[in-house]
């Protein structure tokens, strides 16, 4: 399949599944994909599916292995009180991870993706250290949530891996990335500032 079918599935998925992504950022993650051809790409907290759209789209020609991780859980969500605003109960959240999958499957986005519907954390058991070439963060929010997401995926994805962390631009996603730049580089801002993007160094 050629690079602008692909892309158009992109598109289509921006059209057609809610989410939050900006059009930049969803063309940075498809043509990184394209450029570094990963073996592994991971995105934990995928929703409905729109930014993970881009990485598996761009799978369809380099073949990557591209892992979607959700609990779609509402305790998890509740845990460090990240629902607490949202207020989804647990048969609203089976509802998005079913027309994730469904989604996916229709518009031909699945191909070479996995589901791993675990937390964040017991997610990451599931990955060798250093066997992620590119990470999206894009999970809870919460001070808590995040520095645990960035002690346990860190040591999972490659020195000269990219970790893409979404809602940069939170009040509670400021010490995170102070954190972040014991082991990482910055590379550059998405969406204004929302994304920020890191390379690890160490």
């Amino acid at each position: 399949m050629d690079k602008e079918s692909c892309w158009q599935k992109v598109v289509e998925a921006r059209k057609s599944i809610h989410g939050w992504t900006f059009e930049d950022k969803s063309k940075y993650m498809f043509d990184v994909v394209l450029e570094k051809n990963p073996s592994i790409v991971a995105e934990v907290g995928v929703w409905s599916g729109l930014s993970i759209a881009s990485f598996c789209a761009a799978s369809l020609i380099t073949k990557t292995k591209v892992f979607a991780i959700d609990p779609w859980c509402a305790n998890a969500m509740s845990e460090n009180g990240y629902n607490s605003s949202l207020g989804y109960n647990q048969d609203e959240l089976d509802k998005v991870a079913i027309n994730f999958e469904s989604n996916f499957k229709n518009i031909g986005l699945d191909e070479n993706m996995s589901i791993i519907r675990k937390t964040s954390f017991n997610a990451s058991f599931d990955f060798a250290d250093e066997s992620i070439d590119i990470f999206h963060l894009d999970g809870a929010h919460t001070e808590w949530d995040s520095m645990r997401d960035l002690i346990a995926w860190t040591p999972k994805i490659k020195v000269g891996g990219l970790f893409i962390m979404d809602d940069a631009n939170w009040e509670t996603m400021k010490l995170v990335q102070e954190l972040a730049l014991k082991k990482y580089e910055h590379s550059t801002y998405l969406e204004g500032g929302k994304t920020r993007v890191f390379v690890r160094k160490q």
